[in-house]
């Protein structure tokens, strides 16, 4: 019995965190609400976190960069594996220019 072939869905490799992120993510439309999450991977394609709010696919973040902020949005969710009351989120950059992936290497949040 042969067993089946996990296919990627990624597009591109994933480079593991420091675990920390290069600046505050707060919620677009309340910035004075932070997003606590803990950074799990990255790749050019965007970010992936692990959280203990609930919020819906779609909701807009802002990464509070000092030189600007860079919108991110929540492209899909699941609950955790490991703990019921976490969920991890998949999060892109709003804007094709924003490479996430550089960002986190220039603020030193790349092993």
């Amino acid at each position: 019995m042969t067993l089946p072939i996990f296919k990627e869905r990624r597009l591109a490799s994933r480079r593991i965190l420091t675990g920390l992120l290069p600046a505050p993510l707060v919620l677009k439309d309340t910035p004075e609400q932070k997003f606590n999450c803990k950074p799990v991977d990255i790749s050019s394609d965007g970010l992936g976190v692990l959280a203990d709010i609930v919020l819906p696919v779609g909701t807009e973040l802002l990464l509070k960069l000092p030189e600007e902020d860079v919108v991110m949005k929540i492209i899909w969710k699941k609950q955790d594996f490991s703990k019921k009351e976490l969920f991890r989120y998949g999060l892109i950059t709003a804007s094709a220019e924003k490479d996430i992936e550089q960002i986190f290497e220039m603020n030193g949040c790349l092993k």
